[in-house]
């Protein structure tokens, strides 16, 4: 996903990552990019603790308030039982919050999206 600034906010599954790189594990990644000299520098990442494995299904979304919200979302290891993770992190990498969910029976937990509201409810003023 192209951000504001330039540069793209990706979802970074892990797939074939060599163990000499850690193995696989999943992470949201914002990498600046330079055409001129064809190379990529990272800027900033989000890696769960414990690490976690998302084979695909997952998504990151930067928030307007700056902070990145990020789903955990197809499971590699048991098919039923393997929470899935909804977080969102700030600037520095660090957890605002974040959800524990279960799908019993699904392996996978497709997408996420940043929303102001769950069923159209309107803000009240704190006058």
């Amino acid at each position: 996903m192209p951000l504001s600034n330039g540069n793209v906010l990706l979802f970074d599954n892990g797939n074939f990552r060599p163990q000499a790189e850690g193995g696989q594990y999943s992470r949201a990644l914002e990498l600046e990019l330079d055409f001129d000299s064809m190379t990529a520098t990272k800027i900033w990442e989000y890696r769960h603790k414990p690490s976690t494995f998302a084979v695909c299904s997952s998504v990151t979304h930067r928030l307007e308030n700056g902070n990145t919200l990020l789903n955990f979302g197809f499971s590699a290891e048991e098919a039923c039982c393997r929470p899935f993770y909804i977080v969102e992190a700030d600037s520095n990498g660090e957890v605002v919050w974040e959800v524990e969910h279960r799908s019993p029976g699904k392996p996978t937990q497709y997408r996420v999206y940043p929303s102001d509201d769950i069923w159209g409810e309107a803000r009240i003023s704190d006058e």
